[in-house]
């Protein structure tokens, strides 16, 4: 698994790829002055730059769209096949290919003379997208030591010897706080009160019979005269969880 990286302090590999040497200087001066770290590859026309491309090399790519031979926009779609992450501005004395930035997922449209203020807030959005965002968990005592964990990496928490055992993905978190406690911290949904002793994360379910059976094959209980509601409020769920997927 990739090491995921702060870019807010990082160094940023930056490619420019412009034609005319005015522009070129401009731009890579205007770069320079937002006084972020940063290395800086100027590149005179699209063939020179996908010469030197390979996937995750570049977080950000500067593109002059009317570029002799290789466009700028062909140059995009040649990065945009083998890389997803990349950061794409575009730099254009016209608008005439908003449609196609578009497309190609480009960030931003930089009307030439390129202005400062433009250029910095480009950046900025830029190291913005690729700055990993912190997920959201909750902390529990566990050993008498703080635990953090993932809400997207529990499965289930069930109440057992007086402990609340929470299990993850990964292992299983034994802390004295009561369940109902513990049912504040977790978002519903997607996690539900399935019963006195038990609260299930619903993106874990694989199917749902008299009982709760998780992906990892344990089963989580309903009481019966509790299983219609606890089954609308799954099914609401799935519901509302293909909704989001459209």
């Amino acid at each position: 698994m990739m090491k995921e990286v702060d870019f807010m302090d990082s160094i940023l590999n930056i490619a420019v790829c412009e034609d005319l040497p005015s522009d070129m200087a401009r731009l890579c001066a205007q770069l320079k002055a937002t006084n972020r770290p940063m290395q800086i590859l100027p590149f005179e026309s699209g063939e020179a730059f996908l010469q030197s491309f390979s996937p995750g090399r570049y977080q950000l790519v500067f593109f002059d769209i009317y570029m002799k031979d290789i466009t700028g926009v062909e140059a995009a779609q040649a990065l945009r096949q083998a890389d997803d992450n990349c950061i794409i501005i575009f730099t254009t004395t016209s608008r005439e290919h908003a449609l196609e930035s578009y497309q190609l997922k480009a960030l931003r449209y930089l009307v030439k003379p390129t202005k400062q203020e433009d250029v910095e807030e480009a950046l900025a959005q830029g190291v913005k997208l690729l700055t990993p965002k912190e997920k959201p968990g909750c902390t529990v005592l566990s050993d008498k030591k703080e635990r953090h964990i993932l809400f997207e990496e529990i499965l289930y928490a069930e109440v057992y010897n007086h402990r609340s055992l929470i299990h993850t993905t990964k292992e299983v978190v034994a802390t004295y706080m009561k369940i109902g406690e513990l049912e504040q911290l977790l978002p519903n949904p997607p996690f539900l009160r399935c019963h006195q002793a038990y609260i299930v994360n619903m993106d874990y379910v694989a199917e749902l019979s008299q009982d709760f059976i998780m992906k990892n094959g344990a089963k989580v209980y309903i009481p019966q005269r509790n299983y219609r509601k606890i089954r609308d409020a799954y099914s609401r769920h799935l519901i509302e969880s293909v909704r989001g997927g459209l």
